[in-house]
């Protein structure tokens, strides 16, 4: 892990600029992943992801139930993945790369409103790990 951080941290930003940067595609939804687990959050997301494949022409059911498809495919799915024994810890200097990282990824996303929050609660949590 520590042998790639730089890479991936960098290749994280590239990816946020190269979503902004395309030219012929607009983002529809940011869906933050701790949101997207999120029980009160995850279903409203999976909701707003249905209506916009709607808008773009695709034929979905009018009766799902964005509830219950939440809860089998992200609820039942997320936790069969996470392993809850196991706490990524990072060193001070590597979350300080990571907070550099987000106050320029937050600057890249300043237009949208869910993905600006997202990034800033990204700050809030990695600020929280550094001594004061």
């Amino acid at each position: 892990r520590d042998e790639h951080f730089d890479g991936h941290i960098s290749l994280w930003l590239d990816n946020i600029q190269q979503w902004k940067d395309l030219k012929n595609h607009s983002i529809s939804l940011y869906v933050p992943y701790e949101h997207l687990i999120d029980e009160q959050k995850g279903p409203v997301l999976v909701q707003e992801a249905i209506d916009q494949l709607r808008e773009a022409g695709h034929t979905i059911p009018a009766d799902v139930d964005t509830k219950c498809f939440w809860r089998r495919y992200v609820k039942e799915g997320t936790h069969k993945r996470i392993n809850k024994t196991y706490t990524q810890r990072f060193t001070e200097d590597q979350y300080r790369k990571i907070l550099k990282t987000l106050q320029t990824a937050l600057e890249a996303v300043a237009d949208n409103e869910r993905a600006h929050a997202a990034i800033h609660s990204y700050i809030e949590d990695v600020q929280a790990e550094l001594p004061p």
